[in-house]
């Protein structure tokens, strides 16, 4: 590309970023942005990036995206300079005295996030730092969000091995941190981006079957709509109805969940219906389901309870005349803005007067303070890196149940979480001497699994102490750690039944430590390929000759678990799909040596 097209194409973006700026900022604030693209584009002059474009296509592209989250001027001049301290000649000071020290602050703190190192023990310091200063100032999360953002729609000029690893990264962390954020725009493009990159084929080809189906569900879609307005036009509300767009990833894990039938992708219809007021939702929903058939079970009411992440609509699935199922959403506008923009949109609102109750920010502080807690407790070393990662992806970035506690406050819990986790997330005591389960007034099992609504009693008894086989029944790795650390502290000797624990003989010696090595190593058939790269779970130790998966992780290369392992089973959706088939190439025996 010329130095002039180049020129062109920076003006017109930059362009852009000005325009959705416009639209909530004052023409202060629009000069400010003004002086910090100015520098920002003096400070990377003459620099490029992998692609051989300007670099200050980078940092515009994350000042437009933070500009579509509605963020305030000093985040967005952030978002423009966030390169600067670590890539030019350009000091903390120097950004004070231009911009002031919250720009400066902000710059720093992408800075200090630094890129992401492969390595369990590096990534896990990585994502310590990532989610300590989200906790301090959700602002910079949001700048490198934005900076991923780009980095993926930019990731063909990478090498095939670092696209793998920046892609695996984004599904596993980034876009389920814009889903926690509530940041539905940001997630949806960093997963699509992501599928793309490590499933290529199949992307293409549920591509090619949206393209081909489209004429046909956008047909649907229009009956519909006017089957929905001829009923609520006499009512004189004011309302608008569209069609709610379904993305590549989204598509791919309902035809996954529907065994990959691809006859039935027209099926994939989804309603959105936007109101001004919280009654309106309730009188609209009336009517969709005196119109339509409703699924039993399919209707989720979160207006009354949001999600942690502020989100609030009402869900319900029904059956049209046709018997193809419709999944609706209805909310006021304003829930409309923070379901898109999430935690991001909340500030926007908040200065504004309006008689609608808006859940506060505060509401999905818990989990950042909860990881605030277990550092403090629990500081990422070389031993615990592989514990930590666990607790981050399968305790806080996951989709969540949301449960009553008797007093009627809500607690948000992984899914599949059990009465146990519940307790654990009361109180350490009220885990440690929990000896039963009240849900919704009916005594469950502790190995219950909580659903969405559930209100849940926790009974106890002062001189209980925990069992052993709790950590096989809990499915928080906070409740694990801490049944784990009782365990230690009363019965220092290891058990088996702890999954961080070394594969033990079945009758282990005390005070010898059990090891077990192959009598020769084992190899793994993945996909008919052999000489595969892995390591084996610690989590459920497999033997040769178990059945086996194969999961990719980014620090570690390919995970072997057994097929039943917990770890697995309780995975999310997303991070089900790269599950692999594999096998043992010989069931040639582990031995197992018990070392002093």
């Amino acid at each position: 590309m010329s130095e002039f097209n180049n020129k062109l194409e920076i003006r017109h973006l930059w362009e852009r970023c000005l325009d959705a700026s416009r639209t909530y900022l004052d023409a202060a604030a629009i000069e400010r942005l003004n002086q910090a693209y100015i520098f920002a584009t003096d400070a990377h002059a003459g620099q490029k990036r992998k692609s051989g474009r300007p670099y200050i296509v980078h940092p515009i592209h994350v000042a437009i995206a933070l500009a579509e989250l509605r963020q305030d001027c000093h985040t967005i001049c952030a978002g423009l300079l966030h390169d600067t301290l670590e890539d030019c000649a350009v000091s903390y000071s120097d950004l004070t005295r231009q911009f002031g020290e919250d720009v400066a602050i902000l710059v720093e703190g992408v800075t200090n996030l630094g890129r992401m190192y492969l390595g369990t023990r590096a990534q896990a310091e990585n994502l310590r730092k990532l989610f300590l200063a989200m906790a301090k100032d959700s602002r910079v999360v949001f700048i490198k969000l934005a900076d991923r953002l780009h980095n993926m729609q930019t990731v063909q000029f990478l090498s095939e091995s670092a696209q793998q690893r920046m892609a695996l990264e984004t599904q596993d962390i980034f876009a389920p941190l814009a889903h926690r954020l509530g940041l539905w725009s940001i997630k949806w493009q960093l997963h699509d981006l992501a599928f793309a990159t490590l499933e290529p084929t199949m992307f293409k080809k549920i591509q090619r079957l949206v393209v081909d189906t489209r004429a046909t569900r956008e047909a649907h879609i229009q009956r519909l709509v006017n089957k929905i307005k001829q009923r609520l036009d006499p009512l004189a509300l004011s309302y608008r109805i569209m069609g709610r767009p379904k993305h590549m990833y989204s598509i791919y894990q309902k035809l996954k969940r529907r065994d990959m039938d691809y006859t039935r992708l027209h099926d994939v219809l989804g309603l959105r219906i936007i109101v001004t007021t919280i009654p309106e939702c309730y009188t609209i929903l009336g009517h969709a389901h005196e119109l339509f058939k409703p699924i039993p079970g399919r209707f989720k009411d979160y207006i009354a309870v949001p999600k942690p992440n502020l989100y609030q609509s009402l869900h319900t699935s029904v059956v049209d005349h046709r018997g193809v199922p419709i999944e609706i959403q209805i909310r006021t506008e304003r829930m409309h803005q923070i379901a898109e923009y999430g935690l991001a949109a909340h500030w926007h609102y908040k200065l504004k007067d309006s008689p609608e109750k808006i859940p506060q920010p505060q509401a999905s502080a818990p989990f950042l303070q909860e990881l605030v807690d277990y550092n403090e407790h629990t500081p990422v070393n070389q031993d615990n890196a592989d514990q930590f990662l666990d607790h981050i992806k399968l305790d806080l970035l996951v989709d969540e149940v949301m449960v009553f506690t008797p007093t009627g406050d809500v607690l948000a819990l992984p899914q599949h979480a059990t009465p146990l986790d519940f307790a654990y997330k009361i109180h350490t005591d009220v885990g440690h001497t929990c000896i039963g389960a009240k849900v919704n007034d009916c005594i469950v099992p502790l190995r219950y699994e909580l659903q969405h609504g559930d209100r849940v009693e926790i009974m106890r008894q002062a001189n209980s102490k925990p069992k052993k086989d709790w950590l096989l029944i809990v499915q928080t790795e906070q409740a694990r750690h801490r049944i784990r650390q009782w365990f230690r502290r009363h019965e220092p000797e290891p058990t088996p039944v702890e999954d961080d624990a070394r594969p033990v003989a079945s009758k282990p010696i005390k005070h010898q430590k059990s090891t077990r090595i192959p009598s020769e190593s084992p190899r793994i058939l993945l996909s008919g390929h052999r000489s595969v790269e892995f390591r084996l779970a610690k989590c459920c130790a497999p033997n040769s000759g178990d059945p086996i998966v194969g999961y990719p992780t980014i620090a570690n290369g390919l995970s072997i678990h057994r097929r039943n392992c917990r770890m697995i089973q309780q995975l999310s959706d997303d991070q089900q799909a790269r599950i692999l088939s594999a096998k043992w190439e010989s069931d040639q025996p582990w031995i197992y040596l018990n070392n002093p």
